[in-house]
C-alpha cells in the first residue's frame, strides 16, 4: 500500500513537472514572437526616418539646382532686356540691296565688351584662346547676340553649338535645352528673345551655353551627415553632373525616377531621386547601406538578442523559483531595493515640500532621459496627478521632447544654464509658451525649470497693438491738420524702414525708424493751419516755425515709453551731427517731400530728387543714399512713393 501510494505521488509529481515545462515553453515562444515584432517595428521606424531625412536633403539640393538654373536664365533675360542690345540688334538686320550694313564696328565691339563684362561677373564663359586659322575649335561655353536668322552679331567665348534648332521655339519666351552637349560634357543652353519695342516678333536673341559641371557646387552641402554620400544631376537616366561610376546605371536611374522621394535598394547602396521643379532633371542621392542602416541593423540585432536573453532569463527564474523558491540573494536585493526606495521617498518628500509650492514646472531628469522627480505643478500639467517617476520625456512633452532633449545635451556639456523657448501643451491640449532652463547637477542628473510666459507675451502683444493704434490715430491727426501732405508720414515711415533694412540694421532699429517716420510731424499740431495750407512759398519766418515743429515733435514724444530711441531719432533730424538713424529719417523725409506735389510747386521726379540729395549730402550720407537708390529701383520703392 505504501509503495502504491509513493508511486502514485511520484506520478502526480511528474505530471506537474510536465505541466510547468509546457507553460515555460509557451512563455518562451510568446517572448520570442514579441521580440521579433518589437525589434522589427523599431527597424521599420528607423528606415522611415532615414527615408524622410534623405528626401529632405534631396529636396533641398533640387531647390538649390532650380535656383542656380533660374540664375542662369536671369543672366540672359537681363541681357535681352538691355535697350542697347535691342537697338544694336535692330540695326544689324540684313540691309536692302545696294545699302551698307547699319551696324558699325564700334557697335559690335560694344556688344562684345558687354558680353565679356557679363561673363566676367557671372562666370558664364571664358575667353577662347587664339589659335591658327586652320585649327577648328571644339564647341565651348560662351555668350552671343544673334540676329533673327541665328547668325552671331557679337559673341564672347565659344565657339557655341549651332542654335538654329531652338529658333522655331523661341517666339517670345526663353527656350532652355537641359541636355545640350559640349564635345564630351553635358551643358545648359539658353536662348532668350530680345523683344521688339513695338510688340512684334523678337528682333534678336541672346544665346548662352554653360557647362553643367558648374552646377556641382549647389549639389553639395556643408552639413552632410553621411561620409559615403554622393550626389548627381540626372536627365532621363543619364548622369549629367557627378561621378557616373559611383552612381546607379541609367536603366536603374530611369526606373527610380518613376518613384521620386522613395528610398530604393541598389546593391549595397540606398538611392533616392527628387525632381527639379519645371525641368526634366532629377537630383540623385546615394549613400552606402552599411552607413545608412548599419547602426539600425546592429541595434535591431542587439534588441532582438536582448529580448531573447530576457525571455531566457525569465524562463530560468521561473524554473528556479519553482524548484528552489526565493533565494538569499533575492532577499538581499529586495532589502537593498527597499532601503533605496525608502531613501528616495524621503528625499522626494523633502524636495516636494519645497518644489510643490513653486508656480513653475520643476523636474529632475537622469542621463537616460527618464524623469526622477516632479513637483505638483508638473504633475498637474501632464495630467498625471502623481509622481511620474521613471517616465521618458517623450511621454510627458510629446512634440516638444526634441527641444527638451537638446537643452539637456547642452547642460551636460558643462554650460551653466541652457535656456530655450518651448511650446508645451497643458492638460486641455492648448499650447503654452514656456522659458525652459536646464542646469546640470553634480550627481549626473539635470534640473529642468519651465516658466510659463504665455500671459506675459500676450500682454506685450496687447501693448504693441495699443501703441500701433495710438500711432495710427496721431498720424490721422497730422494728416487732418495738413491735408496738402496727406500720407506724407506713412511714406516717410515706409521709406526709412526699407532703407534701414537694406543697410542691415537691427530689427529694433528698423522699428524705431518706422515709428519715428510716422510721428516726426506730430509737432505740426502746434503750427497754424494758415501756414500748413498756404498756397505759395513760405516766408523765412514761416519756414522757421515749420522747422521748429520737429523739435516740438521730439518734445511730445520724449515722455512716451517706446522700446527704441524714437524721440531721440526725431530730435536728431535737425541736429548738426545726427546719428545714423536720424540721417536715414532726414534723407527719407527730404525725398518724400521733393517727389510730393505742393500747392506752390509741382513734384520732382525721383531721379531729380536723388541728384539734389547727393549734391547737398555729407560724406556720412553716401551709404544711406546708395541704399535708398537700391530700394527705389529694386525693392518696390516707387510703389511706396506712389510715382
Amino acid at each position: 500500500m505504501a509503495l502504491t501510494k509513493l508511486s502514485s505521488e511520484n506520478g502526480g509529481f511528474r505530471s506537474q513537472v510536465w505541466v510547468w515545462l509546457a507553460g515555460v515553453a509557451l512563455l518562451f515562444i510568446v517572448g520570442l514572437i514579441l521580440a521579433f515584432v518589437v525589434a522589427g517595428r523599431d527597424r521599420d521606424r528607423a528606415e522611415e526616418l532615414l527615408e524622410q531625412e534623405m528626401a529632405l536633403t534631396a529636396s533641398g539640393r533640387a531647390q538649390a539646382v532650380n535656383g542656380w538654373l533660374n540664375e542662369q536664365r536671369g543672366i540672359l533675360d537681363r541681357l535681352a532686356a538691355n535697350p542697347a542690345v535691342a537697338i544694336y540688334a535692330m540695326s544689324s538686320q540684313e540691309p536692302a540691296a545696294g545699302q551698307a550694313p547699319a551696324v558699325g564696328q564700334g557697335q559690335a565691339e560694344y556688344l562684345a565688351r558687354l558680353l565679356e563684362t557679363v561673363a566676367a561677373q557671372t562666370g558664364f564663359a571664358k575667353a577662347t584662346p587664339q589659335l591658327r586659322a586652320n585649327v577648328e575649335m571644339p564647341p565651348a561655353p560662351g555668350l552671343a547676340v544673334l540676329n533673327r536668322d541665328g547668325r552671331p552679331i557679337a559673341s564672347f567665348g565659344g565657339p557655341l553649338p549651332d542654335p538654329r534648332a531652338y529658333l522655331p521655339q523661341a517666339t517670345r519666351e526663353t527656350v532652355t535645352d537641359y541636355g545640350a552637349k559640349l564635345v564630351d560634357q553635358p551643358a545648359l543652353a539658353i536662348l532668350s528673345p530680345v523683344p521688339d519695342p513695338q510688340g512684334g516678333a523678337p528682333v534678336a536673341y541672346v544665346y548662352g551655353v554653360r557647362a553643367l559641371d558648374d552646377a556641382a557646387r549647389v549639389l553639395t552641402t556643408t552639413t552632410e551627415r553621411f561620409s559615403s554620400a554622393r550626389t548627381g544631376l540626372v536627365l532621363r537616366g543619364n548622369v549629367l553632373v557627378g561621378d557616373a561610376d559611383r552612381l546607379p546605371t541609367p536603366a536603374h536611374l530611369a526606373k527610380f525616377a518613376a518613384e521620386p522621394g522613395r528610398l530604393h535598394d541598389y546593391g549595397n547602396a540606398l538611392v533616392m531621386l527628387q525632381p527639379v521643379a519645371g525641368t526634366p532633371w532629377h537630383v540623385v542621392r546615394v549613400i552606402d547601406a552599411d552607413e545608412g542602416l548599419g547602426p539600425v541593423n546592429t541595434q535591431w540585432r542587439l534588441r532582438l538578442l536582448s529580448l531573447l536573453a530576457l525571455a531566457a532569463l525569465v524562463t530560468a527564474l521561473i524554473l528556479l523559483a519553482w524548484r528552489h523558491g526565493a533565494s538569499r540573494r533575492a532577499a538581499q536585493s529586495a532589502a537593498i531595493a527597499r532601503e533605496t526606495a525608502e531613501s528616495e521617498a524621503r528625499l522626494r518628500a523633502f524636495l516636494s515640500t519645497i518644489a510643490d509650492r513653486q508656480p513653475t514646472l520643476i523636474g529632475v531628469v537622469d542621463e537616460n532621459g527618464l524623469l526622477r522627480f516632479s513637483n505638483a505643478r508638473l504633475r498637474d500639467w501632464v495630467n498625471a496627478g502623481e509622481d511620474v517617476h521613471g517616465v521618458p520625456l517623450a511621454r510627458l512633452f510629446g512634440a516638444a521632447e526634441p527641444a527638451i532633449a537638446t537643452l539637456l545635451a547642452e547642460a551636460a556639456k558643462g554650460k551653466d544654464v541652457a535656456e530655450a523657448l518651448v511650446d508645451l501643451k497643458d492638460a486641455s491640449g492648448d499650447d503654452r509658451r514656456h522659458q525652459v532652463e536646464a542646469v546640470s547637477l553634480p550627481d549626473g542628473n539635470t534640473l529642468l525649470v519651465a516658466h510659463d510666459i504665455t500671459d506675459l507675451l500676450a500682454e506685450r502683444a496687447r501693448r504693441e497693438e495699443n501703441m500701433a493704434a495710438l500711432v495710427l490715430a496721431l498720424t490721422g491727426l497730422i494728416d487732418a491738420r495738413d491735408p496738402g501732405s496727406r500720407h506724407h508720414s506713412e511714406k516717410v515711415s515706409a521709406v526709412a524702414a526699407a532703407v534701414a533694412a537694406e543697410l542691415g540694421l537691427e530689427p529694433g532699429e528698423v522699428e524705431t525708424l518706422r515709428l519715428a517716420g510716422q510721428l516726426m510731424n506730430l509737432g505740426k499740431i502746434m503750427v497754424s493751419r494758415h501756414i500748413l495750407t498756404k498756397e505759395g512759398p513760405l516766408t523765412e519766418e514761416e519756414r522757421a516755425i515749420v522747422r521748429a515743429s520737429m523739435a516740438q515733435s521730439a518734445g511730445i514724444l520724449a515722455n512716451v515709453p517706446f522700446d527704441g530711441p524714437v524721440a531721440e531719432t526725431v530730435a536728431g533730424v535737425e541736429a548738426p551731427n545726427p546719428s545714423q538713424l536720424s540721417r536715414v529719417l532726414r534723407l527719407s523725409n527730404a525725398l518724400v517731400g521733393m517727389v510730393s506735389p505742393r500747392a506752390f510747386r509741382n513734384p520732382l521726379s525721383i531721379e531729380e530728387a536723388l541728384v539734389l540729395l547727393r549734391q547737398n549730402a555729407q560724406p556720412e550720407d553716401a551709404q544711406i543714399l546708395s541704399a535708398m537708390a537700391h530700394v527705389i529701383d529694386n525693392r518696390g520703392g516707387r510703389d511706396v512713393l506712389g510715382v
